[in-house]
């Protein structure tokens, strides 16, 4: 790996969302210091933060993606943040709270690189135990399986995010990309 990978290895920086001032206070502040983006696209922010209201659910305020689930939404009756790509289905559970996705999505960044290479299934399993025990660390059902973040330790553990993967992402769909 050379100086030049590392400086392209994933970082924290925080969102700059537009749409703030219609919610609450404990909102704003939370959505404030959240992601731009997690590793691999499994996360981005959106440009701004909307409400939507979701049969069934109410008003969500939708504040991103993520590259499996769909829409990423807090909800401002209970603080839990979900995710769902048909609004009609269950929602699927991310985090108890906002500053528990930030701070999930800042462990995961900072416990990169996962391992070398894709055919490593043995460093990939490490590393899926390692991110587990991580999520587990900050939100316990966070890290169940059938959540989100349960899906990103299954795709970690079949080999989807190594190194010379995340870096290759990165330099065609991450930062300056224009995409």
């Amino acid at each position: 790996m050379t100086s030049a990978d590392r400086d392209r290895w994933p970082r924290f920086e925080s969102a700059d969302l537009t749409g703030l001032d219609a919610l609450p206070e404990w909102l704003r502040e939370g959505l404030a210091g959240i992601p731009r983006r997690s590793i691999d696209g499994h996360y981005q922010a959106a440009a701004g933060a909307t409400f939507v209201d979701v049969p069934g659910r109410g008003p969500l305020v939708r504040f991103g993606t993520t590259g499996v689930f769909g829409p990423i939404y807090i909800d401002p009756s209970s603080g839990v943040v979900v995710a769902g790509d048909d609004i009609e289905e269950e929602l699927c559970f991310v985090n108890s709270s906002l500053e528990q996705f930030t701070r999930t999505v800042t462990c995961l960044i900072d416990l990169f690189p996962y391992y070398e290479e894709s055919g490593d299934f043995e460093a990939a399993a490490a590393a899926a135990a390692r991110a587990s025990e991580l999520i587990a660390g900050i939100d316990p059902p966070a890290a169940e399986p059938d959540t989100v973040w349960g899906t990103f330790v299954d795709d970690v553990g079949n080999g989807d995010f190594a190194t010379r993967d995340i870096l290759h992402w990165d330099g065609v769909v991450g930062p300056g990309s224009g995409r």
